[in-house]
């Protein structure tokens, strides 16, 4: 997990700020949805459980840890 973060960690700030988080988004969903969808996505995970909407805390690794984890965890016991 922390060898993911750190690749999309572009300018190791140690979170991951909407540059980042838009790009990882087009890289995962590709042509699949539109560029205004990308921009909305990236928009929410940055501004995500930060008060302060002109200086966004952006993503930490404990951010991205937790909801990856809720993710394997959401999908094993959906296949099991």
């Amino acid at each position: 997990m922390s060898v993911a973060f750190h690749c999309l960690d572009a300018y190791n700030t140690g979170s991951l700020h909407y540059a980042e988080m838009y790009h990882f988004y087009q890289m995962l969903f590709g042509d699949a949805l539109d560029e205004d969808s990308l921009l909305q996505l990236a928009a929410s995970a940055v501004l995500r459980g930060s008060s302060d909407f002109e200086h966004p805390r952006g993503i930490t690794f404990e951010d991205f840890d937790q909801a990856i984890m809720q993710r394997v965890i959401l999908y094993c016991k959906l296949e099991y």
